[in-house]
């Protein structure tokens, strides 16, 4: 007791502010106020919502940070097809083009595509392909982080994780994941874990398809575990007017659902599908 005291006495007088690492997305920033070490932050989804191209704006935008470091854990996808979809966003030539550069791509778009793998190249910033993600792989990933860097592990997504004990039941195995993840926050002091997850169908059959916590797949454990969740959502996925011009961005929606130490709310972005960009 005397030692919690102590140290929130010496926030009180600090002539540091508590250190809080924006998004880099003002209008959801404006709601957060940001992450904070030690935390467990979910985006969650329904497949074709934007989840993955959210989240790997937001690691471009965590590394610039000068302290941070960042780690993009993809499971189901390959380092090659997530890197592109980085390089896309970096470089905002249409990710179609990746696909086949050399009769796609000009040669204006392979310069961009060039200068954007430097920048990449030089940041702090690392995408990894796992084929069997376990919470102690996790742990590993956080022990390579130098303590005087504060570390984002982003993880897509949770439930494509392995247990690390031998667990044949998927509600158990999902559950054990998700305690697991709370308590590697606890043990490292420097670290911020973002898991993505799954939304199930659930939402397909209300008017309103914007989801809610309980629509996580197997959600009880991760609902209990977060420090906050983040919902993604797009009207136009479901609501296609005609003669819409493909070339005007989306409205994404960022739903907080949950924020345990601060305000509830959504945030609408600018979502550009083609080149994965997120303003």
């Amino acid at each position: 007791k005397l030692e919690i005291l102590a140290e929130i006495h010496e926030d009180l007088f600090s002539t540091e502010s508590n250190k809080l690492y924006p998004t880099g997305f003002d209008k959801l920033d404006n709601l957060i106020d940001g992450f904070e070490r030690q935390q467990l932050n979910v985006v969650a989804a329904r497949s074709s919502m934007g989840k993955t191209a959210f989240a790997l704006q937001l690691a471009d935008n965590l590394q610039k940070i000068d302290d941070a470091e960042v780690v993009f854990c993809s499971i189901e996808s390959t380092e090659k097809n997530m890197t592109h979809r980085l390089l896309s966003s970096l470089s905002l030539v249409d990710l179609r083009k990746f696909k086949d550069p050399y009769n796609r791509m000009t040669e204006s778009d392979i310069e961009k595509v060039m200068m954007a793998s430097d920048v990449y190249y030089k940041s702090d910033f690392v995408i990894e392909e796992h084929t069997r993600l376990t919470p102690n792989k996790i742990r590993q990933i956080a022990n390579r982080i130098p303590r005087d860097k504060t570390g984002f592990i982003i993880i897509d997504y949770l439930q494509l994780m392995s247990s690390d004990e031998r667990i044949n039941d998927e509600y158990e195995r999902i559950t054990d994941v998700s305690r697991e993840l709370k308590i590697i926050t606890q043990e490292y002091e420097n670290i911020v874990l973002i898991p993505l997850a799954q939304v199930n169908r659930g939402t397909e059959n209300r008017n309103d398809k914007r989801p809610m916590m309980s629509d996580i797949r197997n959600s009880g454990q991760i609902e209990q575990d977060s420090s906050m969740i983040l919902m993604l959502y797009r009207d136009d996925y479901y609501n296609k007017e005609e003669g819409a011009d493909k070339s005007d961005p989306s409205t994404l929606e960022v739903i907080v659902r949950k924020n345990k130490d601060g305000g509830l709310g959504t945030a609408e972005l600018d979502f550009y599908k083609s080149v994965q960009k997120i303003y």
